[in-house]
């Protein structure tokens, strides 16, 4: 006998009937609920440890202008984006400051930041992209003393207040389903922040578009 019909028939229960009160109070689905969410959990933490374990890559300094030209090719030749959101319907525009100063990075993950906010942008957009009169996404670069600035601006939809709140936890989307796993901005985040000391922000009016801001501390010299 199982341990599970031993269990049973010490409390003297029926194992149709309490299957059927599972189904009932739908238990089951909770239960198979909170599986998932523990997965996704588990994803999420194998996702950043791995990020974190990359600390001790070699940084080099990079040309911020370059590794963004880089993510917008990238972008251009992403299969996803080619066929739901047609991205070369979209006008790209790079306003770079010039003399960017060099910045200490690992560029690849630097690279993978960019290239996700600006797929984020082409997604906002072609979520309403009859209503966008001139699709554009604007790739900013400035600098100070201490810091590089990397902005990446739309002109989609815009969105709330909440949802700026909310939109680097991970698994936060306001994709349809299947459409985004809800990772891209926390592990952007992530990268930034904690693998490269800088800060990132958001900002957003409904109807208008949405900012995203990276700043990173500078290394090296100013390019020649």
């Amino acid at each position: 006998m199982s341990a599970n019909a031993q269990a049973l028939k010490n409390h003297k229960l029926d194992a149709q009937a309490m299957q059927g009160y599972l189904k009932e109070r739908k238990i089951d689905f909770m239960l198979e609920g909170i599986k998932v969410s523990g997965e996704r959990a588990a994803r999420v933490v194998g996702n950043m440890l791995s990020f974190s374990n990359r600390q001790g890559m070699e940084r080099t300094t990079c040309k911020l202008d370059e590794v963004a030209d880089d993510a917008l090719a990238l972008a251009s030749t992403d299969y996803d984006l080619t066929r739901s959101y047609d991205f070369k319907t979209i006008q790209i525009i790079r306003d770079y400051q010039k003399e960017m100063p060099m910045v200490l990075c690992v560029r690849s993950d630097i690279e993978q930041v960019v290239l996700n906010l600006v797929m984020n942008a082409a997604q906002a957009i072609g979520s309403t992209i009859r209503d966008v009169a001139a699709p554009r996404i604007v790739v900013r670069l400035r600098h100070d003393d201490d810091h590089a600035l990397l902005e990446v601006e739309d002109n989609g939809p815009g969105m709330t207040a909440l949802n700026m709140h909310r939109v680097f936890e991970p698994f936060f989307t306001t994709k349809e389903p299947g459409e985004g796993t809800g990772l891209g901005l926390s592990v952007s985040y992530f990268i930034v922040t904690k693998n490269h000391g800088g800060t990132m922000s958001v900002r957003s009016k409904l109807g208008e578009g949405t900012c995203f801001s990276v700043q990173l501390p500078v290394g090296g010299g100013v390019k020649e």
